[in-house]
């Protein structure tokens, strides 16, 4: 069941020289800075997602700067938009069973998105999944750490506390990593298109955490 994840990069960042052992929850396995798992074995953490958060361009769908569409958009399928002058705009892979399979498990889900609002939550509302998402933010400005921030301030206002271990960021770019690691903190990532091909590598890697979890 393991051998499901020993590809999957979780960049955490933790000391190497720790030995302790800790409670496996969900998304709990360990690795060294910058080395896959498969190469470092395995070890136990004691906290488990309570929050995923999806950058928008390029990973929940294809089209890499919706703030560049223009009014008003045509829908083509399901899984495809078109706007004015027909730039078309695509659902990726897998996404609508991902977002529902987390949900279903109870895990909250949230947006930070680089971009003028407007245009991505009218692309959310005409895909049906704007629903999934918790205090997105969509702002025209690169600093995902604010953006972050926001949605834990957010989620804590309602009752809701997230610690940073507790969050799984998911983006195409790993630039703002650093950034919302300083800032933030110790946030666990997944780089779509490299760490997972598509959302169903995604999901799978998700069910095999937790169908570990319950077997414990």
């Amino acid at each position: 069941m393991l051998a499901c994840l020993h590809d999957f990069d979780l960049r955490l960042q933790v000391s190497a020289g720790s030995s302790t052992i800790y409670e496996v929850t969900m998304w709990t396995y360990l690795a060294l800075p910058s080395i896959r798992l498969k190469n470092v074995g395995w070890a136990m953490l004691d906290k488990m997602i309570k929050l995923i958060v999806l950058d928008a361009d390029g990973t929940i769908w294809s089209h890499h700067d919706a703030s560049a569409l223009v009014a008003p958009f045509e829908i083509v399928s399901c899984d495809v938009i078109q706007d004015k002058y027909h730039s078309t705009v695509r659902l990726n892979d897998g996404i609508r069973e991902f977002l529902n399979y987390v949900r279903e498990n109870g895990i909250l889900l949230s947006l930070a998105s680089w971009n003028e609002p407007e245009n991505v939550f009218s692309l959310l509302s005409l895909f049906g999944i704007d629903g999934f998402f918790v205090f997105p933010v969509v702002e025209p400005h690169p600093n995902k750490h604010v953006m972050l921030q926001k949605i834990v301030s957010g989620l804590s206002q309602r009752g809701v506390k997230v610690l940073p271990e507790e969050i799984l960021y998911i983006d195409d770019r790993d630039v703002h990593l650093e950034e919302i690691r300083s800032s933030v903190g110790n946030v666990k990532f997944l780089r779509y298109g490299v760490d997972v091909g598509n959302w169903y590598d995604a999901l799978d890697k998700v069910k095999c955490v937790i169908v570990r979890r319950r077997s414990l």
